[in-house]
């Protein structure tokens, strides 16, 4: 039986081979049918524990490149994806290397393999980390200013979703769409994360990474109830924007609502899905692309 180390170098290099440019180019030649895609995001692009779960399924950017209709694979995406990014690094960049100057964006790099590879789409998964991840504590108040102020500070709430956020998706859909206009953008607005404090989990060669709102709740003194509705109310919010910049772009822009799609159990912790759930999700993915590229 193998060791929790050996899974988790297996997760890692099935990951490095369904990510490595190399193995990109390989599939070309291979699967020279298949539709070009890069896929830039989080960690709902870039989940290692997906592959420990179900080495032979993986995570959902492996699910869609093994896709297939009959006997031929449909798509061959390319994932430019780092979990825990959040909007601002992806598309602007904030992040400093160790000797604290100004590391590069990633989004430089997808807009150098969207020149160089001309995909027919671009998918783009961003926002989770902002809106329940690390940056959610900047939303709400303390418990003990419920009565005067409500939970959530909703003028700072819609100025973050309305201009900031809005302005960042519709640079990364403007320098996209710079290069080729024929460019199809997938956006997700994820789905009704449960503040139940479960992290993911690993092991002592892994690690643990989260929890994220239930500790956040618990320093603000919010219980699990008044906790989800905040969730539900962020994560509606954060839909309703998608769905307007898709309106706005409506010839290149595409929103996926997932929220009624995933259900509680599809939860593997607060932020990611189980192999499962992704694979509901892989499914919303497919009949959109299908429906773009008949």
């Amino acid at each position: 039986m193998a060791s929790a180390r050996e899974n988790l170098e297996s997760a890692i290099e099935s990951i490095r081979n369904s990510s490595n440019e190399f193995a990109f180019q390989f599939r070309i030649i291979r699967f020279p049918n298949a539709l070009i895609g890069i896929a830039e995001g989080d960690s709902w692009f870039d989940y290692p524990p997906s592959w420990i779960e179900d080495p032979e399924k993986g995570d959902l950017i492996n699910q869609l490149n093994t896709f297939k209709l009959g006997d031929e694979r449909k798509f061959n995406i390319l994932r430019i994806a780092e979990a825990g990014d959040t909007l601002e690094n992806m598309v602007f960049g904030n992040d400093l290397d160790k000797l604290g100057e100004p590391r590069k964006n990633q989004f430089l790099r997808t807009l150098a393999l969207v020149r160089r590879y001309k995909p027919k789409f671009v998918l783009f998964s961003g926002g989770g980390n902002d809106v329940v991840g690390d940056g959610l504590e900047a939303f709400i108040n303390h418990n003990m200013l419920k009565g005067k102020y409500g939970l959530l500070r909703d003028s700072y709430v819609d100025y973050i979703l309305e201009e900031v956020f809005r302005e960042i998706f519709e640079t990364f859909i403007s320098e996209i769409l710079d290069i080729d206009d024929n460019i199809q953008i997938l956006l997700h607005g994820y789905g009704y994360a449960i503040p139940d404090g479960k992290p993911v989990v690993g092991d002592e060669n892994f690690g643990f990474i989260g929890p994220w709102m239930a500790p956040t709740f618990a320093r603000k003194r919010i219980d699990f109830e008044d906790g989800q509705k905040i969730i539900i109310k962020l994560i509606d919010k954060f839909n309703i924007l998608l769905k307007t910049i898709a309106h706005n772009n409506k010839n290149n822009v595409h929103y996926l609502d997932l929220r009624e799609v995933i259900q509680q159990d599809d939860w593997a912790n607060e932020l990611h899905l189980t192999v499962t759930g992704y694979e509901k999700v892989v499914k919303v993915y497919t009949d959109k692309l299908l429906e773009i590229f008949p």
